[in-house]
């Protein structure tokens, strides 16, 4: 399912794709979070940090270039 999650800054738009990532993640799915090139690394560490090693295998973090 693609989702598109969007809105004004500081409107809690990271923190909710990250609770939903968590939710499928604990279930057993897997999960793509796409974000721009420049937040790729912030992204990647902040799912690792939410989950943990091994549920953070469930995530790929891709990005594109704006």
């Amino acid at each position: 399912m693609l989702q598109l999650i969007y809105g004004t800054a500081k409107t809690g738009k990271t923190y909710n794709c990250l609770q939903m990532i968590k939710a499928d993640a604990l279930k057993g799915n897997t999960a793509v979070f796409l974000v721009p090139e420049q937040l790729s690394f912030e992204s990647e560490n902040a799912v690792l940090e939410l989950l943990g090693d091994k549920l953070a295998q469930n995530v790929e973090v891709m990005s594109f270039t704006a």
